[in-house]
């Protein structure tokens, strides 16, 4: 029997066989290794240490029945410390404000007839954001923190996110958009070396082949992710949220990553073009994705080109993941992830074929 004759039997049989040999080299490689494994585990070190010490510096702080000056006069003083967000609510909803993870503390300020009174409520672990709040309240009822300004202790749905929490993700997928590539790079490198002329006049089909590529990438992306995932989680705790949805997400990363290392196989004419062509993409994603702080820390307009990147939405996905969110919170960026992996995918693999029967 043909080792891929006609058929989706044959395909199937001639694309494992690939992925068994391709792997088998694989592991045999200590570069690959290093590139695969090693790295991603060595950058989530560095980045969670370097970054992961601290929560967030940009804190939000809820106020219902404070003027603007207090506001003013409150982040003032905060300058340097953190980026403040306010955001006005109702008295009564200061508690589940908090609790919904949509702001760090609250401040409400109300009027008797023995004068203006506030109570601070914080969320357990957000030192920073209780601290800007109680100035807050502070300065609104022109007292120093005595019984007309009381603080309380609320226990949000989720605490602040930690460093390696907000950039596990960002690592991540920067990981993935640059390892996978040089699965797509080893077809120009087979073609230019004759082996890939020879493969493709044996039984085994141009479409097998192109699986067998697709299924290893498909591994060094799920492995590189894992890596950072497991790393961050063991040695620094981080909480990445709901198993599932972070499996979810991060299939769909790694087939974007397929995706567009395809195309770039299929657009380039050498290993060294493809090489190039797969940075200048990955630098370019990377500089409009939010990769380089926090999303929410981003400018209005440089967020929502961030947002409505593949990678960008990939990594607000994460974070709302981690902090509880549901899948039906994160399914528009799942389908901003979807629909680039279609498109850029299917231009890939229309042109790769090309390349591999040139």
């Amino acid at each position: 029997m043909k080792v891929g004759g006609a058929g989706l039997g044959g395909t199937v049989r001639g694309s494992w066989i690939l992925l068994r040999r391709e792997l088998a080299q694989l592991v045999r490689d200590p570069i690959a290794i290093l590139t695969i494994l090693v790295a991603p585990i060595v950058i989530a070190v560095i980045a969670s240490v370097s970054l992961g010490a601290e929560r967030s510096f940009d804190v939000t702080i809820a106020v219902s029945g404070v003027d603007e000056e207090s506001v003013a006069t409150a982040i003032d003083s905060a300058k340097g410390q953190a980026d403040i967000d306010i955001i006005v609510i109702p008295p009564h909803s200061a508690e589940e404000v908090i609790r919904r993870g949509d702001a760090d503390a609250a401040v409400v300020v109300t009027e008797s007839a023995d004068g203006p009174s506030a109570i601070v409520l914080g969320a357990v672990g957000a030192e920073m954001a209780t601290s800007v709040a109680a100035s807050v309240a502070r300065t609104a009822v022109a007292q120093p923190l005595t019984e007309a300004v009381a603080v309380e202790r609320v226990a949000p749905g989720r605490a602040p996110l930690g460093g390696s929490e907000i950039y596990g993700p960002v690592i991540a997928v920067f990981i993935v958009l640059f390892g996978v590539g040089f699965v797509a790079r080893s077809l120009h490198s087979e073609r230019q070396q004759g082996t890939l002329i020879r493969l493709l006049a044996s039984p085994i089909s141009p479409t097998a082949v192109l699986i067998s590529k697709g299924a290893l990438m498909f591994v060094v992306g799920v492995v590189e992710f894992l890596a950072i995932i497991f790393t961050t989680t063991i040695w620094f705790g981080a909480d990445w949220g709901d198993p599932l949805s972070v499996a979810l997400v991060t299939v769909l990363v790694v087939l974007l990553s397929i995706a567009i290392a395809t195309a770039i196989a299929g657009f380039s004419r050498s290993s060294a073009q493809a090489l190039a062509l797969e940075a200048a993409v990955a630098l370019t994603l990377v500089g409009v994705g939010g990769h380089m702080v926090p999303m929410r820390n981003l400018p209005d307009i440089a967020a929502i080109v961030a947002r409505y990147t593949p990678n960008g939405a990939a990594i607000d996905a994460f974070a709302e993941v981690s902090i509880g969110s549901s899948l039906g919170v994160i399914a528009g960026r799942l389908l901003i992830v979807v629909a680039f992996t279609l498109v850029i995918g299917i231009a890939g693999a229309v042109r790769i074929r090309k390349v591999l029967v040139s």
